[in-house]
């Protein structure tokens, strides 16, 4: 096996890795979402910070800790989601009804391109007990193939 310690192909791996794809196809039915998690950094640097600007030097600061992975995935699944690690964060996937559940949103379903897509009604909070490990929760968008 060879080792791979370039420092491009790091930041390309992290760029891959946090591409939004849900991972597990067999469990995708019309009722369910997927949603992309970001987890807090260990550091406290976010990537949704104005001028932030990751790169090989620097990837690292923007990484959550072992601990904090592990504390969200188990909090995660053990309010419904099926988790994917992602890199930096993770993609879940759950029920319509779970995720307006415990987000307090209604969801929206549209088709783009045979694909279902999903807005809200407003903004995805996260809910005060997840604060703590996650700074982000998004809904992908449509696919665009040019």
């Amino acid at each position: 096996m060879v080792a791979l310690k370039s420092k491009p192909f790091l930041v390309i791996l992290l760029f891959f890795s946090c591409i939004s794809r849900p991972l597990n196809k067999s469990i995708l039915k019309s009722d369910m979402v997927t949603a992309n998690i970001t987890l807090k950094s260990e550091s406290g640097a976010s990537i949704f910070d104005k001028g932030a600007l990751v790169t090989s030097e620097n990837v690292k600061q923007f990484m959550p800790s072992k601990s904090t992975f592990q504390k969200a995935k188990k909090m995660l699944q053990s309010d419904g989601f099926e988790v994917n690690v992602n890199g930096i964060g993770f993609n879940v996937n759950t029920s319509k009804e779970n995720f307006e559940k415990v987000f307090s949103v209604k969801l929206i379903e549209s088709k783009s391109r045979n694909q279902a897509v999903y807005k809200t009604d407003k903004k995805i909070d996260v809910p005060i007990n997840w604060k703590a490990f996650i700074e982000s929760i998004d809904l992908p968008e449509p696919v665009e193939y040019y």
